[in-house]
């Protein structure tokens, strides 16, 4: 079955969102173990405890930021396909929406050659989702 391409940006978009989800999760899971572990640790003194806190809050403000971009680009597509295509779009909404696309079709990209983790945890993934 061939997609349209509206269609096919918006399942990329999607399957990167979950992505996204799940890293996120996992970020703020470790964030959480880290900050027992660091009450626990001889070896860290407070302020390295405090940089690695913030440096871990920093990347949970970014892969948040990464899942709202994410989020804005899958009601982007979903307006693409309900209006029947890109141009469509532009001309329903009077924008250059191809410009956004774009942008949104590299950041896209670049989320879909993140690595979330080797090949063996990804089936951990499939199992935790179907459990859901």
């Amino acid at each position: 079955m061939a997609f349209r391409e509206e269609e096919r940006d918006f399942l990329l978009t999607n399957a990167a969102r979950d992505r996204a989800e799940h890293l996120l999760k996992e970020m703020r899971q470790v964030a959480a173990d880290a900050e027992v572990q660091a009450t626990t640790r001889d070896d860290l003194t407070t302020d390295q405890a405090e940089v690695g806190r913030q440096a871990m809050e920093q990347a949970i403000i970014a892969a948040q930021r990464m899942l709202d971009s994410l989020n804005q680009a899958m009601a982007l597509a979903e307006r693409a396909a309900r209006a029947g295509g890109w141009e469509e779009l532009d001309a329903l909404e009077g924008g250059p929406t191809a410009q956004g696309r774009a942008l949104a079709a590299e950041d896209l990209d670049a989320a879909n050659d993140f690595d979330l983790a080797d090949d063996e945890d990804d089936e951990d993934l499939v199992e935790d989702d179907e459990e859901d």
